[in-house]
């Protein structure tokens, strides 16, 4: 309904709320207002049903005769049935109907079936049924326009204006849909070939849903839940989708690598003595085919080769898949400590006159850091004496500042043989161990028959250090002769082992299997190196879960064992749940979303309790537009806890809302306060929950225009002041009853002085200031809707015809008021509260000396109550001479005509 239009102030004023349903006060009526009620069989419907809505008239002696009823065409899937035309169904015996259709609406004349003239009890009227349409959405409430007019036995309108009826509360809900039994794969994705790690794609695919009632239908894939996150290294990957309980999966291709290259060096690439390996931003690029290739982090790979007390440049394999790539990293040792000869040349025994040949000798650099490095033996790095005479000659080798000398021998008694007269008293290694040749001794055999003995070195002696396990021969070589003895090397052996991580769940209920995740142990072996590796259910014994209890579990690693134990627990028993504080909000307008928060459920199993947040994901079977009180459904941890809510009907609002939504604050009229301020009252009345529902715009939007009816309403206002020489008037609408107009003298500074003359030449002179205000009450802020008009005596001036008023602003910018003139008055238009100067120019008997000084105005304290009526000198005798009794006298004349500034008293109506 209309109530702020030219039209509807009238029916704004006659309608009241009662019992949910707008019932007129008919002037024309001697006795109660009559009623018209509006009941329907049910509250909710399936799409396709229909519910039957009851009309009866209730007049309590009221003199009615006819009740004319007009139906407009509804709207949200709703259509009124009958006999297929809109008909009134079933007419009481107490009534006779004579229908009448029109375009978008059926219009009937419902009169007494027995003849009398007047109504005179509750009538039954019949009753209307309405259908909601096939596919109408949830929710949708029943809607019509139906409005009813009472009539006399003229066809006279009782009251003055018609009357609305608030229909029942029905809405459509939506039936459950049939359960899912079977579901398959109808057609697979568009894309079923993937590098690892890609994303399923499952645009294309299509699953076929069987459901109980005998029906399928289609479902794209994407709607169904896929269990994988990305696609796995295999060269098939299974794909699970799930759908309301139903489960199927398909098989995808995974694309296979077919080579590797390094794309991107580790960050760190020059290590210190003793430093492990680090891959960290090393990327491996893994070719596919086709050009597709995919990046793979280094610490992926399987690392060898590198060795940390190697000083120098190495280079390092990676293995990935079958697939190895080799880069280069150099281990920097420090200062060279010491060189020691690790392999004798080739050449050992020389005729004479033959020079040094240095090939196959190899040295052995020990560096401060504890690196060592080998290096072949150069001649640039060897000084040997010459081979002039037999015998033994020495070669002295000299790198970065350190030497070392070995011998060799010039031909003249060459050497036949060499014996191994006692091999090193240690025979027996471990894998990675170098050679200890203390306790070995040689027999050196010459071409005459002598011999000789010399200490075996570790320079006479390969290989010495012993990478493989098992027996080994070492080879000792002097002068060009050789001797061999055997080493046993024994492989690597566990020693020790130990629990370097439990695992993450050590707590199990009765049946449940182990699990290792989050275990791992450390392990030491004979040669003093370590290795931690994850716990593995094949390691673990002693795991017996069949009665509660505290097993402890053995860990066995190639005959090395540690224990720990876990905790068995009897079975799990069902959560029962409660409230252990209620959600904030149980009560809800129609339509309005369940708000669970607040809410804290107390879960207790046993001795075991705990409290859960209650969220929205835990309730189900909320019904917003089922009215009355409804169980939503809550489940968590397998518990279920029904909780009551309230749904209430939200027709009293949306009334409302309707009305403020009509609301035009351009159509307002002064005589619509009132019923602007009814409605108000009326809205503020509500409930708080059905005043949650009302529109915050439309509340706003009401206010002002209780405002703006209130102003509209003042009448024109003329304000006097000093003397009737300023009158500022105010037409009808621009100033509310609750605002205060007030005009001030202020006092005129130099600044301001300064700045008119910038304007207006050197003789511009400021004649008067006022300060002009409105001060207002009311829900607005202070201020006037429309200019305001102020007429200003221009008496005063020396010559009005030079006379301008100038706004200013609060920076002192000046702005220009047209001033109209009629003699001795100027009116102009006020657009804003502000300040505002009268202007005009000095009289010529004003004019200052040449080079002297223009004397300052008499000041005025600023709000002062008094202003300056009488004008400055230019209004009395000016005489010529200083301190002239004309002109005293007309100075005190002057001062006496100083009144306050006064403001007329004015009637509020």
């Amino acid at each position: 309904m209309r109530i702020c239009g030219k039209r509807g102030v009238a029916a704004l004023l006659a309608v009241q709320l009662v019992g949910g349903i707008f019932l007129p006060t008919a002037t024309a009526l001697a006795g109660p207002a009559p009623s018209l009620l509006a009941t329907a069989d049910k509250s909710e419907v399936s799409s396709g049903e229909s519910v039957s809505v009851q009309l009866s008239l209730s007049t309590e002696g009221s003199q009615v005769a006819i009740v004319q009823l007009v139906l407009n065409t509804p709207e949200m899937g709703w259509s009124w049935v009958a006999d297929g035309s809109d008909r009134w169904l079933s007419p009481s015996p107490n009534a006779t109907v004579d229908e009448q259709s029109n375009v978008g609406s059926h219009e009937c004349f419902i009169t007494p079936a027995d003849g009398s003239a007047y109504f005179g009890q509750t009538v039954e009227l019949g009753a209307l049924e309405a259908l909601a349409g096939e596919g109408a959405p949830a929710g949708a409430p029943l809607a019509a326009d139906l409005r009813y007019t009472l009539l006399d036995e003229n066809f006279a309108p009782l009251g003055e204006e018609d009357r609305s009826l608030a229909l029942p509360d029905v809405s459509v809900f939506a039936p459950a849909p049939p359960a899912v039994t079977g579901f398959a794969v109808e057609k697979l994705p568009d894309k079923t070939l993937y590098l690892p790690g890609e994303e399923p794609d499952l645009t294309g695919g299509l699953l076929r849903v069987d459901y109980g009632d005998g029906t399928s239908a289609q479902l794209p894939m994407a709607e169904a839940d896929c269990d994988i996150g990305a696609v796995g290294e295999g060269s098939q990957q299974q794909i699970a989708l799930t759908y309301q309980e139903q489960s199927v999966s398909f098989s995808v291709g995974v694309r296979q690598p077919q080579g590797l290259t390094v794309q991107t060096l580790p960050d760190k690439t020059r290590y210190a003595v003793g430093e492990g390996l680090d891959l960290t931003g090393g990327l491996l690029s893994a070719d596919y085919g086709d050009g597709l290739s995919l990046p793979v982090q280094m610490a992926e790979a399987t690392s060898s080769g590198y060795d940390s007390t190697r000083v120098g440049e190495q280079p390092v394999t990676l293995r990935w898949k079958g697939f190895a790539v080799s880069f280069s990293v150099t281990v920097d040792g420090g200062d060279l400590q010491s060189i020691t000869l690790a392999t004798l040349p080739d050449k050992t025994v020389y005729q004479v006159g033959e020079t040094f040949d240095p090939a196959g000798g190899i040295l052995r650099l020990e560096y401060a850091g504890g690196g060592w490095a080998e290096r072949p033996l150069a001649a640039d790095l060897c000084q040997a004496a010459a081979f002039d005479s037999p015998g033994e000659k020495s070669v002295l080798v000299t790198l970065e500042g350190k030497t070392i000398s070995f011998a060799v021998a010039v031909a003249d008694n060459p050497v036949t043989g060499l014996v191994l007269l006692s091999p090193p008293q240690r025979l027996t290694y471990q894998l990675g161990e170098e050679l200890v040749v203390a306790g070995g001794r040689l027999q050196v055999c010459y071409q005459n028959g002598d011999s000789s003995e010399l200490e075996l070195t570790l320079a006479l002696c390969g290989p010495i250090r012993f990478t493989q396990p098992g027996s080994q021969a070492v080879t000792v070589t002097y002068l060009g002769q050789s001797a061999v003895f055997t080493v046993q090397v024994e492989p690597r052996q566990l020693t020790g082992i130990a629990l370097a991580a439990l695992p993450a769940k050590t707590l199990y209920r009765v049946g449940e299997p182990f699990d290792p995740t989050g275990g791992s142990v450390a392990l030491t072996y004979s040669d003093g190196g370590k290795e931690v590796r994850p716990l593995t259910a094949e390691m673990v014994s002693g795991f017996d879960s069949t009665a509660p209890g505290e097993p402890v579990l053995t860990v066995s690693v190639e005959g090395q064992t540690t224990t720990f134990s876990v905790q068995v627990l009897p079975e799990e028993q069902p959560w029962s749940l409660s409230f252990a504080v209620l959600p904030a909000k149980s009560s809800y307008l129609q339509g309005q979303p369940l708000d669970p928060s607040g809410g804290v459920l107390l879960l207790s199993r046993g001795e075991e309790q705990r409290c859960v947040p209650l969220s929205a994901e835990m309730c189900s079977r909320y019904r917003p537009q089922l009215l009355g009180v409804q169980m939503v459904s809550i489940a968590c941890e397998d518990g279920r806890l029904d909780w009551p809510v309230t749904v209430l009907s939200r027709a009293r609002v949306d009334a409302l809302n309707a009305q403020l939504e009509g609301i035009s604050l351009e159509d307002v009229l002064p005589e619509e306060e009132g019923a602007l301020q009814a409605l108000l009252e009326q809205a503020e009345a509500l409930p708080p929950l059905e005043r949650e529902g009302l529109s915050a715009p439309g509340l706003t939007r009401l206010k002002q225009a209780i405002d703006r009816a209130a102003a509209l309403a003042a009448p024109e206002r003329v304000e006097h002041f000093d003397q009737n020489r300023l009158t500022v008037r105010a037409p009808q609408g621009a100033l509310s009853w609750l605002c205060d107009l007030s005009v001030r003298e202020k006092v005129i500074s130099e600044a301001l002085t300064q700045a008119v003359q910038r304007l207006r030449g050197e003789r511009a002179k400021v004649w008067r200031y006022y300060q002009l205000e409105v001060e207002s009450t009311a829900r607005s802020s202070g201020g006037f809707d429309a200019p305001l008009e102020v007429r200003i005596s221009l008496d005063d001036l020396a010559d009005p015809t030079t006379a301008a008023v100038f706004l200013v602003a609060e920076d002192g910018s000046l702005s220009q008021c047209p001033l109209q003139m009629e003699g001795e008055w100027g009116t102009f238009v006020a657009p804003v509260p502000g300040s505002y100067a009268l202007v005009g120019e000095r009289g010529k008997e004003e004019e200052p000396e040449i080079g002297a000084g223009e004397p300052s105005a008499p000041s005025i304290p600023e709000g002062g109550g008094t202003s300056s009526s009488g004008g400055p000198s230019g209004d009395s005798a000016h005489t010529g001479e200083e301190g002239s009794p004309a002109l005293l006298l007309a100075l005190l004349l002057a001062a006496a005509l100083l009144l306050p500034l006064t403001r007329r008293s004015r009637q509020r109506r």
